[in-house]
């Protein structure tokens, strides 16, 4: 069995946000459990790093995937009139995750990059399982087209992405935009994107560094399917049959991450598909490894080279 060693540097910021123990696994199933201890450490997250101050928001009520309220934070550096947005989906599983665990995520980008960023507060499950999540950022996608030109967005230059989970919606996201002739991305931002289901085999070895580990991975899509799922092609976008005409993608995963068997198969699959790609994976690290240690040298460079990336996306110059 391979030994893996967490980076020291993020071993530091895991230990500063969980202490010594990140706690006992939650049981199987468990997806309040893990929604309540996922809130409560975003809090704690925050607290201990506050966020950049230089950011500023307007919540805006749009339709969502099936035509009820939903609500878009628009987050624009102040100074700042660039048009090109992010549209950011949050992680959480599908299960976990809103608008404020990941207000300072998207107030980090906004201040970085100087993108307006738009924050989803899509539908979560198990109480709105697929595609409830997906019709709904698909909506804020459409949105952009229309009430956020009235807020200055460039409809012509969106980046879709998101982390984990909000990674494997804003692949979707961009799937259904091809298939179904809607407004098409530029460029996908996908972050140790969740994008299949079919991770069986437990690896022992991974568990042990594990932020992500697989009970959460099984609890979170059994949550999502539900039990009425027509096609999990639909859901998840590694079964997807044909991956051409994507936008171009920057795609990264660390080495200890349960997702990286995944995610490196998806990469592969985009090359065959002739779709441009940039990919990392970052030795030492965990799941969501610059969330917990964005001070670590390995979440600096990932972070400049996100900074990068989106920028090259919408044609803003080094």
């Amino acid at each position: 069995m391979p030994v893996y060693d967490v980076d020291p540097e993020v071993a530091e910021g895991l230990a500063e946000i969980f202490g010594v123990d990140p706690g006992l696994p939650l049981a199987r199933g468990d997806w309040r459990a893990r929604r309540a201890a996922t809130h409560a450490m975003f809090a704690e997250m925050w607290r201990l790093r506050p966020p950049p101050v230089d950011v500023a928001t307007e919540d805006v009520v749009i339709a969502g995937g099936s035509g009820q309220p939903m609500t878009v934070r628009v987050y624009r550096k102040r100074g700042q009139e660039e048009g090109a947005v992010l549209l950011y989906l949050h992680g959480g599983g599908m299960i976990m995750g809103d608008l404020e665990t990941h207000d300072g995520v998207c107030r980090t980008y906004a201040s970085d990059t100087g993108l307006a960023v738009v924050a989803v507060d899509y539908r979560r499950a198990p109480e709105h399982p697929f595609p409830a999540p997906v019709d709904d950022c698909v909506a804020a996608l459409g949105w952009i087209a229309t009430g956020g030109v009235r807020l200055g967005l460039d409809p012509a230059r969106v980046v879709i992405g998101g982390e984990s989970a909000g990674g494997g919606l804003a692949a979707a996201v961009a799937l259904r935009a091809g298939d179904e002739g809607g407004p098409r991305p530029v460029g996908q931002l996908l972050l140790y994107p969740m994008l299949d289901d079919r991770t069986y085999v437990k690896d022992e070895a991974l568990e042990r560094v594990a932020v992500w580990s697989y009970e959460d991975h099984v609890t979170a899509w059994s949550c999502y399917l539900g039990a009425g799922v027509a096609s999990r092609r639909a859901a998840a976008p590694l079964r997807a049959d044909d991956l051409r005409g994507l936008p171009p993608t920057y795609l990264e995963c660390g080495e200890l991450d349960v997702f990286r068997q995944e995610n490196v198969a998806f990469a592969l699959r985009l090359l065959q598909a002739g779709v441009r790609l940039e990919m990392h994976l970052h030795p030492g690290a965990p799941h969501a490894f610059e969330l917990f240690a964005p001070r670590a040298a390995v979440s600096r460079r990932a972070m400049v080279d996100r900074r990068r990336a989106l920028h090259a996306f919408v044609g803003i110059g080094p």
